[in-house]
């Protein structure tokens, strides 16, 4: 318990000291959480309908904190805290469950591997960007921990442990839809086998049932699985057949260097040496793990079970190279989750060098058993220094700016009849926030009335609507704000957008992530009336 304990303490310090590297909001959803658990304090109701339990951390910490700002950053915190505790969870469950149930050995394996990831420089970017994202992945690898023991479901696989697993999956589930896919995966790879033995038993004739888990508890699976998808369809930003549709656009035929295509697309400036060391190991380890297993024979039978052939079989979707890679896209979440299971394919290795170290025998000694001890301190020592991965600088948006621009907007629209503003992502959330009228980051749908929705532009000069609309619209209806940030009235924007829609540069020049052009998609509108 000691150990853990300094395994955590370690991971708060660290963790406190990145996310008060800025005075403002972690991220660029830092501000759309704080405008949700204001909303939710002061109203009764979310800004933007949600059910998630990333809600109960922030929820809990405002109420010790009293501040929504150190509420976020207090949550994150404690959101990497409880994703280390899983990463030592499930890898002390995979090590332990084979060659012996030596526990010692599976106890040092966890903590070394929890140690990794604690000083992972993509988990300590990853908790500051996307903390609902890393409680999903928390929860299903707490949920593919409670399935450990045996690989079985019957046996002593009991009623008790299946409730923990239930709820373990539904709230990894339910907190956000990349985890909720992963959990599906997991479960359905994890238990088919079993279940279609049971078939396969009783389609034969006379056959008698072995004695096991009740006979309800063998369907658990499956009804877990059905009940969650149907409850799903129904619930905002909880997974759906959209979400189909979804990956299957993403396809391509072209196939990429998927580490290659995250540098050019994040930056290589914008990593550390650290970081891009990790990418590699990272992109490379699970293909070589996995060339293991099909033509090792001897590695497979050193291997941790099924459980761990499926998380491996998960990490290998990261380098998937037949998915378009885009920040937006899903192919950048399966590689940041490829990184954050770094220490759980690594599992294999971890253990093999363990038992060796800690064999007991004639040439072992104190300091040779003391060995994985020392690598954890170390790795725990190092883990402040990967802390400099996440620069607020490099990686959040200039949130010191947005709030000069938010200000203006309001004195700008004081006196005026308007129910919506349309401004680019963060931007919008730091304007409901700070000043409480709506602001969304997408299009507005047909039911706004185009004369009470006013935009934030960027990029477009007061000149360039004089030409294309009209001198008059541009004096009345265009009020610059601050740098190339000014607000247009809908119906207007709407205009001008058809103007320039035969002018390939102006087209090109408008059409960027700072003038939001696309509708909410589905899964953002479940549950709306």
């Amino acid at each position: 318990m000691g150990l853990l304990l300094l395994l955590a303490m370690t991971t708060l310090a660290t963790g406190l000291t990145t996310v008060n590297r800025t005075d403002y909001a972690n991220g660029w959803d830092g501000y759309y959480y704080l405008v949700q658990i204001k909303s939710l304090h002061t109203t009764g109701n979310m800004h933007s309908r949600e059910y998630s339990l990333v809600y109960l951390p922030l929820l809990a910490m405002h109420a010790l904190a009293g501040d929504y700002l150190i509420a976020a950053k207090l949550s994150a915190v404690l959101i990497k805290t409880i994703f280390i505790m899983s990463v030592f969870a499930l890898s002390f469950s995979l090590s332990g469950e084979r060659h012996g149930g030596d526990r010692r050995t599976a106890f040092l394996t966890a903590l070394i591997a929890a140690s990794i990831s604690a000083m992972s420089p993509s988990l300590n970017y990853f908790f500051t960007q996307f903390p609902k994202n890393l409680l999903g992945f928390a929860l299903f690898f707490f949920f593919a921990a409670t399935l450990g023991g045996n690989d079985r479901l019957e046996g002593r696989t009991t009623s008790i442990r299946w409730a923990w697993a239930a709820l373990l999956f539904a709230g990894a589930f339910f907190t956000h839809r990349f985890s909720a896919v992963i959990s599906l995966v997991y479960l359905a790879l994890c238990c088919a086998p079993q279940l279609l033995a049971r078939v396969k038993h009783h389609a034969g004739a006379g056959a008698v049932d072995r004695p096991g888990a009740p006979r309800w508890l063998r369907l658990a699976p499956a009804a877990l699985i059905l009940a969650t998808l149907l409850v799903s369809q129904r619930l905002p930003l909880s997974l759906s057949s959209h979400d189909l549709e979804l990956i299957t656009g993403e396809l391509s035929y072209r196939p990429i260097v998927v580490p290659i295509h995250f540098m050019r697309c994040f930056g290589v400036f914008r990593t550390t040496l650290p970081w891009r060391m990790e990418v590699i190991a990272g992109s490379a380890l699970p293909i070589v793990t996995g060339m293991l297993m099909l033509f090792g024979r001897t590695f497979r039978k050193k291997c941790l079970g099924r459980r761990y052939v499926i998380l491996l079989l998960l990490s290998l979707m990261g380098p998937f190279p037949f998915l378009e890679f885009n920040p937006m896209s899903l192919s950048y979440r399966l590689f940041f989750g490829t990184m954050l299971m770094l220490p759980i394919v690594a599992l294999p290795y971890i253990r093999l060098a363990v038992g060796v170290v800690s064999r007991p025998g004639a040439g072992s000694s104190p300091i040779r058993r003391a060995i994985p001890l020392m690598v954890f301190v170390a790795f725990l020592g190092v883990s402040p220094l990967t802390g400099n991965s996440y620069d607020p600088e490099l990686h959040d948006p200039p949130y010191a700016f947005y709030e000069h621009v938010s200000q203006l907007c309001a004195e700008a629209l004081e006196g005026r009849d308007f129910e919506l503003v349309i401004a680019h992502k963060a931007l919008a959330e730091m304007i409901t926030y700070n000043h409480g009228f709506d602001a969304l980051p997408w299009s507005p749908e047909e039911s706004f009335p185009r004369e009470r929705v006013w935009r934030i532009t960027a990029g477009i000069l007061r000149d360039e609507v004089a030409m294309y609309l009209s001198p008059e619209i541009a004096d009345r209806y265009f009020i610059r704000i601050a740098g190339d940030y000014a607000l247009l009235r809908e119906d207007h924007w709407e205009s001008f957008l058809e103007s320039i829609a035969h002018e390939p540069v102006m087209v090109e020049a408008v059409y960027t992530w700072r003038n939001p052009t696309q509708l909410r998609p589905g899964y953002l509108m479940k549950g709306r009336p």
